[in-house]
């Protein structure tokens, strides 16, 4: 649960620097960042609950972001998203 909290802590964080910050650009990517942590959160809990996150295998807790953003593109590409 402390990994969980963790990134739901790093996805508030991002948030509250998107409400700061003015430059559109790094919004966006705040905002992609923002979204990452909240699925890694998702799928640790996911995890913990036994289950299997969005019909694939659930992700690492320890996943980097830029693993993350692969596996995503990979759902993507396999589901013909």
């Amino acid at each position: 649960m402390d990994k969980i909290r963790e990134y739901r802590e790093h996805a508030r964080t991002c948030e509250l620097l998107i409400e700061k910050t003015e430059d559109l650009r790094v919004r966006q990517q705040l905002r992609r960042e923002r979204q990452e942590w909240l699925e890694l959160a998702a799928s640790r809990e996911a995890v913990l609950r036994g289950e299997r996150w969005a019909g694939e295998r659930a992700l690492d807790e320890e996943m980097t972001l830029s693993s993350l953003r692969a596996f995503e593109a990979l759902r993507r590409a396999q589901s013909g998203g």
